[in-house]
C-alpha cells in the first residue's frame, strides 16, 4: 500500500501500539471499488439489475461504500503493518479512533500482542546439583507402618471412655431454632473423633463419653453448606452414644501382604524398595531438571504477552483451588486467603511460561525437529503400551492439536536433554525429598 506510515510504540508485556496513517488516495480506490461492485448488484426501481446508472448509484450508496472502504482499508493496512516488521500476533488486533474525512488521510490505532520475546542465556556448560536418597531400612519400615495405619481395623473399646482416634457410631436429632430440617436424624453415624469428617464440637464433645450417653451439642454449618437454607445456622444436637470402637492397627504378615498384591510380607518389603527407589530416582530427575531451568531462566531475558500470563494464571489457579478443596480446605478459608493465593498462582504460571519458552528457543538453536519418519515411530511405541491399541493412537492424533501439542512437548524434551547432556552434574546425597 502505497504511502503507508506506521509508526510502533513498544511496551511491556509483548504489547505494540500502532499508530497508522493511510493517504487519501488509498481510501478513494477502495471505495471505487467497492462502488464498482454495488453498481454489478444493485436493484434500483426503473433500472434492470445492475443497469443504473452510476451517478446515481455513486449518489445513493455513498455512505455505505465510504464506510465499507474504511473498514477494508484498516483491515489491510493492519496486516501490511504486521507483515512488514515482522510481528505473530496472538491475538486479534484492537483497533481504535478510526478517524477519516473526505480528501484527508484515514488515521487509527491498534493494539496488539505479539508471541513471546526470549534472549535465552547460556544453557550448556551449566554446574548442576542431582540430589540422591538413598533408601535405607527405616524408609521401608515408614512406609510399613503408613500402610498398616491405612489398613487399620476399628473393635469394640471394652477399656474406657472414648480418645481422639477412636470410631464413635452415635444417633442424633437436630434443630434449628427448635424444628427440624432436612436430614436432621440419623441411625447409627461412624464419627472418628479428631479427623475433622463431622462437626468439630461435635467431636470435641465426644472425647470421654462411654456408650449408651447422651450429650446435646451446638454445631454451626459452614457458610457455604450443599443446604443453602442452613448454610452458616447454628442447629442443636442431641446425641445417643451406641458404641465406642478403637484402633487396631494390623501387623505386615504374609496375609495382609497377599491382600495388597504381594506373595509374602518379605516379598511386599522388596515392592515397597523398588517403588521408593523408583520415586527417588524420578524425584531427582525433577529437581536436576528444575534447577537446571532456574539458571536457565536467571541468564535470559523474557518478554511474556500479558494475555498469556493471565491465562495461564487462572489455569494454575482453577488447578490449586481443586487440590485445596480435595484436601478438604474450607472453601470460606481460601477465599479469606485468595489474593495472596492468586499471586503465588501468577509467580509459578510466569516461571511455567517462561519454562516453555525458553526451552522453545532452545530448540530452534539446535534445530530440534521431529519428522514425519520420527512421529511414525513415536506413534508405534505408544500403540505398544500396555492397554493401548493402534486405533486408540490414531483417534488421538487425529485432531492436529494433539499432534502439535505432541511434537511441541517432544521439542521441549529434547531441549531439555540438550541442557542436561551438556552439564556437570554433582550427586548431592539427601536424607528425604
Amino acid at each position: 500500500m502505497e504511502g503507508l506510515k506506521v509508526n510502533i510504540e513498544e511496551k511491556e508485556d509483548c504489547l505494540r501500539l500502532f499508530d497508522i496513517e493511510v493517504p487519501a488516495e488509498e481510501v478513494e480506490k477502495e471505495k471505487e471499488k467497492v462502488l464498482s461492485e454495488i453498481a454489478k448488484e444493485a436493484t434500483i426501481p426503473g433500472f434492470r439489475r445492475g443497469r443504473a446508472p452510476r451517478k446515481l448509484i455513486d449518489k445513493r450508496f455513498a455512505k455505505e461504500a465510504k464506510e465499507e472502504a474504511v473498514n477494508r482499508t484498516v483491515a489491510a493496512s493492519v496486516q501490511e503493518a504486521i507483515k512488514s516488521n515482522d510481528l505473530e500476533p496472538v491475538l486479534e488486533p484492537e483497533v481504535s479512533d478510526i478517524e477519516h474525512e473526505d480528501g484527508s488521510p484515514l488515521t487509527f490505532k491498534v493494539a496488539l500482542e505479539v508471541r513471546p520475546i526470549v534472549e535465552v542465556g547460556e544453557y550448556k556448560g551449566l554446574k548442576l546439583e542431582k540430589p540422591v536418597r538413598r533408601v535405607t531400612e527405616e524408609d521401608i519400615d515408614k512406609t510399613v507402618q503408613e500402610v498398616l495405619r491405612a489398613n487399620v481395623a476399628y473393635v469394640p473399646r471394652n477399656d474406657g471412655d472414648a480418645e481422639e482416634g477412636d470410631e464413635v457410631i452415635l444417633s442424633f436429632e437436630a434443630t434449628i431454632d427448635g424444628e427440624p430440617f432436612k436430614g436432621s436424624e440419623a441411625e447409627n453415624v461412624p464419627v472418628y473423633i479428631g479427623r475433622g469428617y463431622f462437626f468439630e464440637e461435635v467431636e470435641s464433645a465426644l472425647v470421654g463419653a462411654s456408650a449408651g450417653d447422651e450429650k446435646e451439642v451446638e454445631a454451626t454449618f459452614p457458610d457455604d453448606y450443599r443446604q443453602k437454607e442452613i448454610a452458616g445456622k447454628t442447629a442443636l444436637f442431641k446425641i445417643k452414644v451406641n458404641e465406642i470402637k478403637r484402633p487396631e492397627v494390623p501387623e505386615m504378615d504374609d496375609e495382609l501382604a497377599q491382600q495388597l498384591g504381594a506373595e509374602s510380607a518379605e516379598d511386599y518389603r522388596n515392592k515397597l524398595r523398588e517403588r521408593i527407589e523408583s520415586s527417588a530416582v524420578d524425584n531427582a530427575e525433577s529437581a536436576l531438571r528444575a534447577g537446571a531451568m532456574d539458571q536457565v531462566i536467571e541468564a535470559s531475558k523474557f518478554e511474556v504477552p500479558g494475555s498469556f500470563v493471565r491465562a495461564h494464571t487462572q489455569e494454575v489457579f482453577d488447578e490449586e483451588l481443586r487440590r485445596l478443596l480435595r484436601a478438604g480446605v474450607p472453601r470460606e478459608e481460601i477465599v479469606k486467603e485468595q489474593e495472596q493465593l492468586l499471586r503465588a498462582c501468577q509467580e509459578r504460571a510466569v516461571h511455567q511460561l517462561k519454562t516453555f519458552c525458553a526451552l522453545e528457543e532452545i530448540a530452534r538453536k539446535e534445530n530440534v525437529e521431529i519428522t514425519d519418519e520420527m512421529m511414525s515411530e513415536e506413534k508405534t511405541k505408544l500403540s505398544e503400551q500396555p492397554g493401548v491399541t493402534p486405533e486408540q493412537v490414531e483417534k488421538y492424533f487425529s485432531s492436529g492439536d494433539a499432534e502439535s501439542a505432541y511434537k511441541a512437548r517432544w521439542r521441549r524434551g529434547e531441549a531439555m536433554k540438550a541442557i542436561i547432556d551438556s552439564a556437570t552434574i554433582t550427586e548431592v546425597e539427601v536424607k528425604e525429598q
